[in-house]
C-alpha cells in the first residue's frame, strides 16, 4: 500500500513536469477555479434568510434582494468557469503534445537494438493509447484536484456556521467512503494495466495484417489472420471487462452508501428542527442540506476520479517506463566532431553477437583505403550486412575495433560520422511525401536545384517529369506510386545529394528485375566514382566496380582478392560464381 502510495506520487509528480512550463496559464486557472468555487456556496449560503426571512415572513424585498445577489453570484461563476476551463484545456492538450513529442523524440535517439526488441505495434500502442490515456490524469490535476476540494471547502464553511454538531456527525461516515474508493481503486489499476499490454497486442495483430496483406491475400489467409486478431480482440474484451465490472461496482457501492447516508442525516436533522434542539430552523437545515448536496457533487468526482487516475496511471507506468530506458549506442563524452571524412575503414579483430545469442561476425579483419571499392558477399546470413549495421554504428561490436580515418568510430560523434555516410538498401523506403522531398532528405537546406541535379545523377530525372506533378507528385505509401526500379533510384539521387565520402551498398540491386538492375547499375556506377564503397552482395553480377572482394561464412572471412585471384584459387567464391553464371561466362571470366 505504502509503496504503490509513493509509485503514485512520482508518476504524479513526472507529469506535473509537462505541466509547469505553462505555470502562467495554470496561475490564472487557479484564481479562476477559486472564484468560481467561492461563488457555488453563495446560494447555499442564502438559503437560511431565504427560508426563515423572506418566505416565512413574507419579506418580499428580502426575497427581490436574495435573488439579485444570487444571480450575480451565478453571473460570476459563468464568467469564471469559462476563464478556468479554456486555459485548464489548454495546458492539459499542451502537456499531451508535450509528452507525445518527448516520446516521438525519445523514440528516435535509440539504437537498433531495440528496436530488434520491441514489436512495432507494442511501441505504436504506447504513443497512442498510452500517452491518450495520461490526459485523465492531467485532467485530474488540472481540474478537479483544485476545483472540487475547494468547492467542498467553500460549502463546508456554510454547513459549519449553521450548525457544527450536525456537520461533525455527518463525518462519521468518511471512514466507509475511503475504504470503498481505496480498495476499489487498486484493483482497477491492477486491470487497467492488463488490459492495456493487450491492447497493445491487439494493435500489433492489426499492424502485422496490413503490414502483411499481399502475403495473406496471395496465400488466403484471411480467415486465420481474422480469427487470430478475433482471440486477440476478445482477450481484450475480457481483461477491460474486469476493469469495468470493478469501477461500476465501486460506483454503485459509494452511491448507495452516500444515499444511505442522506436518509438518516434528513431523518436526525429532521428531529432536531422538530425538538429546536441545538437552535436548527428549517431555514438552518435546509442551508445545511443545501451545503451537504453542494459537496456531494464534487466529493462524487473525486472518488471517480480516483479510479480513472488508477486506470490511468496504469499508462502512465508502461510510457515511463518506456522512457526511462537508455539507448544502448550514445556519443562518449570525449567524443569528436569530424568536419569531413577521408573515408579509410579498418575493421580489427570485429565480434559481434545479435541477441539471438550465435556470434554474427568472428574475428573479421579488413582495410578500405580511401577511394576504394571493396565487395563484401557470401551467403544469407553470413554477416555481410553486419558489417555495414557496424559502420552505421546501429550496433557497437563486442570486441575488436573499428576505425574510421584511424579514428576509432565510439570516439566520434555519431551525427558527424553520418553526414559522411550514404547506404542504399535493398529494400529502398521512401516517406509518404513528394519525390522533391523525398531526395532532399539525403542532404538538409538543399536547393531544387540540388535535387534535380542529384537525380539527373541518379538517372531519374526524365521518369520524375512524366509523373503528373513532377517532382511534387506524392509518392504514396512506402513509395507505393513508384516502381521498384524507380523507388532505388530515388533513394540513389538521395546518396548522391549527400555527396558521402563512404558509401554503403547492401544488396541495393537484388529485388530488381534485369531492366531496372541495369538502370540502376548505371546510376550506382556514377554514385561510386572517387568514393569509398563497401558493396555487400548476394548477386555476383553486381559487383564489377569493386577492386577488391572479401568471401564470409558463417562470420569468417574466408577467401579476400581480386575476382581473377578469386577464380583461380577454384574456392567459395568460384562455386558461388558457377552456380549464378552460365559455364561460358565462368570460362570467359577465367581466360
Amino acid at each position: 500500500m505504502k509503496e504503490r502510495f509513493k509509485t503514485s506520487l512520482y508518476l504524479l509528480w513526472r507529469l506535473f513536469k509537462y505541466v509547469l512550463p505553462q505555470w502562467q496559464l495554470v496561475i490564472f486557472a487557479l484564481i479562476a477555479t477559486m472564484v468560481y468555487s467561492a461563488v457555488q456556496a453563495v446560494p447555499v449560503a442564502l438559503t437560511k434568510r431565504l427560508l426563515d426571512d423572506a418566505l416565512i415572513k413574507g419579506d418580499k424585498d428580502t426575497l427581490v434582494l436574495l435573488c439579485l445577489i444570487s444571480l450575480g453570484a451565478v453571473i460570476v461563476g459563468g464568467i469564471a468557469c469559462f476563464i478556468k476551463e479554456y486555459f485548464r484545456q489548454k495546458v492539459l492538450f499542451r502537456a499531451i503534445v508535450n509528452i507525445r513529442q518527448h516520446a516521438g523524440e525519445y523514440i528516435l535517439t535509440m539504437s537498433m537494438g531495440y528496436f530488434d526488441k520491441k514489436k512495432v505495434g507494442e511501441l505504436m500502442s504506447r504513443l497512442t493509447n498510452d500517452i491518450q490515456s495520461t490526459r485523465q490524469t492531467l485532467d485530474f490535476m488540472t481540474g478537479d484536484i483544485i476545483e472540487a476540494p475547494l468547492t467542498i471547502i467553500s460549502a463546508l464553511a456554510v454547513a459549519l456556521i449553521n450548525c457544527w454538531q450536525l456537520t461533525l456527525l455527518s463525518f462519521l461516515t468518511l471512514p466507509l467512503f475511503w475504504l470503498l474508493i481505496v480498495r476499489f481503486g487498486k484493483r482497477v489499476r491492477k486491470y487497467s494495466s492488463k488490459s492495456l499490454v493487450q491492447l497493445a497486442q491487439v494493435t500489433e495483430s492489426m499492424q502485422q495484417m496490413i503490414s502483411g496483406v499481399r502475403v495473406v491475400k496471395a496465400f488466403g489467409l484471411e480467415k486465420q489472420k481474422a480469427e487470430e486478431f478475433r482471440r486477440e480482440n476478445e482477450s481484450f474484451f475480457r481483461k477491460v471487462m474486469r476493469m469495468v465490472f470493478t469501477k461500476a461496482m465501486s460506483r454503485s457501492l459509494i452511491e448507495t452508501a452516500y444515499m444511505a447516508c442522506v436518509v438518516v442525516v434528513v431523518l436526525i436533522g429532521g428531529i432536531l428542527v422538530i425538538n429546536g434542539t441545538w437552535g436548527l430552523t428549517l431555514g438552518g437545515f435546509g442551508t445545511f442540506f443545501g451545503a451537504l448536496a453542494t459537496m456531494y457533487l464534487p466529493a462524487k468526482r473525486l472518488s471517480r476520479d480516483y479510479n480513472v487516475v488508477q486506470e490511468s496511471l496504469a499508462g502512465c507506468e508502461r510510457i515511463f517506463a518506456m522512457l526511462d530506458e537508455k539507448p544502448e549506442i550514445e556519443d562518449a563524452p570525449d567524443a569528436i566532431e569530424i568536419k569531413e571524412l577521408r573515408g579509410e575503414i579498418v575493421f580489427e579483430d570485429v565480434w559481434f553477437t545479435y541477441d539471438s545469442g550465435e556470434p554474427a561476425l568472428k574475428g573479421v579483419s579488413f582495410t578500405v583505403k580511401p577511394g576504394e571499392s571493396l565487395a563484401v558477399v557470401g551467403a544469407s546470413g553470413s554477416g555481410k550486412s553486419t558489417i555495414v549495421n557496424l559502420i552505421l554504428r546501429f550496433y557497437d561490436p563486442q570486441k575488436g575495433r573499428i576505425l574510421i580515418d584511424g579514428i576509432d568510430i565510439k570516439k566520434i560523434k555519431r551525427r558527424s560520422l553520418l553526414r559522411g555516410l550514404a547506404v542504399v538498401t535493398q529494400e529502398p523506403f521512401l516517406f509518404n511525401t513528394s519525390v522533391l522531398e523525398n531526395i532532399a532528405y539525403g542532404r538538409i537546406g538543399a536547393t531544387r536545384e540540388d535535387v534535380e541535379n542529384a537525380a539527373k545523377a541518379a538517372k531519374i530525372h526524365e521518369v520524375i517529369m512524366a509523373l503528373p506533378e513532377g517532382y511534387n507528385t506524392l509518392v504514396g505509401e512506402r513509395g507505393g506510386n513508384l516502381s521498384g526500379g524507380e523507388r532505388q533510384r530515388v533513394t540513389i539521387a538521395r546518396a548522391i545529394l549527400r555527396n558521402p565520402s563512404i558509401l554503403l551498398l547492401d544488396e541495393a540491386t537484388s529485388n530488381l528485375d534485369s531492366e531496372s538492375e541495369k538502370a540502376v547499375q548505371e546510376a550506382l556506377s556514377e554514385l561510386m566514382k572517387n568514393r569509398t564503397t563497401i558493396v555487400v552482395a548476394h548477386r555476383l553480377s553486381t559487383i564489377a566496380e569493386a577492386k577488391r572482394i572479401i568471401v564470409l561464412e558463417e562470420g569468417r572471412i574466408i577467401e579476400e582478392g581480386t575476382h581473377e585471384e578469386l577464380m583461380a584459387r577454384n574456392g567459395t567464391y568460384r562455386r558461388m560464381y558457377e552456380l549464378q553464371h552460365r559455364p561460358e561466362e565462368v570460362e570467359a571470366k577465367t581466360e
